[in-house]
């Protein structure tokens, strides 16, 4: 906040904030996610589990049955866009 309020005043400018998505978290299920996570390891794939707001359907199936998800790197780092081909 102070760094806002910092460039606020620089530039002679208002920011007020506001938040666009009050998401509530789901929690995925943890079967599955030891599931991934044991062959991840048996593979040797390295692997960290991690919070995130990309829930997309997972979490809308999280209501109805087990659900979880799995990300992979993308390839050269290129992702959302027409290169991508993870």
């Amino acid at each position: 906040q102070e760094k806002w309020n910092d460039i606020a005043y620089r530039r002679k400018i208002d920011i007020q904030q506001a938040p666009f998505l009050n998401q509530k978290p789901v929690n995925l299920d943890t079967d599955i996610r030891k599931t991934l996570q044991d062959a991840a390891e048996q593979l040797k794939i390295p692997y960290m589990n991690l919070s995130s707001m990309a829930v997309h359907d997972a979490a809308h199936m999280a209501t109805i049955t087990k659900s979880a998800m799995l990300f992979v790197r993308s390839i050269d780092g290129k992702s959302h866009c027409p290169e991508e081909y993870s």
